[in-house]
């Protein structure tokens, strides 16, 4: 999960579930914002976040929920 460039360090990504459908490894992943109001840094971040699997040759999808 990668959230893209961000204007402060507030933002984070989460997996919220990973699942084999078939042939498929279906990631399902949630981009988080600061709160209002939450004081962070002034700076450019690229937040990300890694989950180990187990090796497979299927197709992964990465499917984004909403918060």
């Amino acid at each position: 999960c990668r959230t893209g460039n961000n204007p402060s360090p507030g933002y984070r990504c989460q997996i919220v579930d990973t699942r084999y459908e078939g042939t498929r490894q279906r990631v399902i992943y949630r981009e988080i914002a600061p709160g209002v109001g939450m004081m962070g840094g002034a700076a450019m971040t690229q937040p990300y976040l890694l989950r180990v699997v187990p090796r497979s040759d299927d197709t992964v999808r990465f499917e984004i929920q909403p918060n």
